[in-house]
């Protein structure tokens, strides 16, 4: 007859150790996942900021990104203008001191004043919190609708049921056509329907925006078959 070396305190101690272990190793996937989220925005991030030209116009290339950050500096700063926040001189014109002290101040929010490494820093953490500040002048609505200054979460939030609308269908779609073709498939392979699929899956590594672009162009644009959803 054999004795159980287990006892109760090896039991616990056995325990508190698979505890600590899943945890540290919950925690280390964690930061490896939040460091490559960080990482791949700041590529992201430099990669669409790198200067270049548009087109056929003529002169330097310029960074698409700041560009853009700078047209809304300045629909920022129209939009204090146009709303009397900055006052104007006796010849009625914007007061060029507060018009230059407010947009060096969103020059700095938006870190275009700071070196290379620190501002593509700081744009990735924006990016990945949504904090963009006033977005300027933008439309309330499409194609028409009130003059508004939004901020990039408060657009986010405005579309947001509408996207989730749309992944939600796509995804049921998915479910109640795909697993069950997929199931069909795998009972019948070799068939004609298996090689028509087998022949269409190169398809998949087409990027889905690419797919849903053309979509739009085959049934909006060219047939008019379905009607734009544009607040998606």
């Amino acid at each position: 007859m054999t004795t159980s070396n287990h006892t109760p305190s090896t039991i616990s101690n056995s325990h508190s150790v698979l505890l600590r272990n899943a945890i540290r190793y919950l925690l280390s996937k964690l930061v490896t996942i939040a460091i490559t989220i960080f990482v791949g925005v700041f590529i992201t991030v430099v990669l669409t900021s790198q200067p270049s030209r548009r087109g056929l116009v003529p002169g330097p290339a310029q960074s698409p990104f700041e560009t853009s950050l700078e047209a809304q500096i300045f629909l920022v700063v129209q939009n204090n203008i146009n709303n009397g926040n900055i006052a104007l001189t006796e010849d009625g014109y914007p007061d060029p001191v507060q018009v230059e002290a407010l947009t060096e101040q969103l020059r700095d929010e938006m870190g275009l004043n700071l070196p290379f490494f620190p501002r593509y820093i700081l744009w990735t953490v924006k990016a990945l919190t949504f904090d963009w500040g006033a977005l300027g002048n933008r439309q309330g609505g499409w194609p028409s609708g009130p003059v508004t200054t939004a901020s990039a979460s408060d657009i986010i939030v405005q579309y947001l049921p509408n996207t989730l609308m749309l992944i939600g269908a796509a995804y049921l779609f998915i479910f109640l056509i795909g697993l069950p073709l997929s199931l069909h498939l795998a009972r019948n392979y070799g068939s004609h329907l298996d090689r028509f699929f087998a022949f269409l899956s190169p398809v998949s590594s087409i990027p889905s925006w690419v797919i849903g672009i053309l979509l739009l162009t085959i049934f909006c644009i060219q047939s008019s078959l379905v009607a734009i959803w544009w607040h998606v």
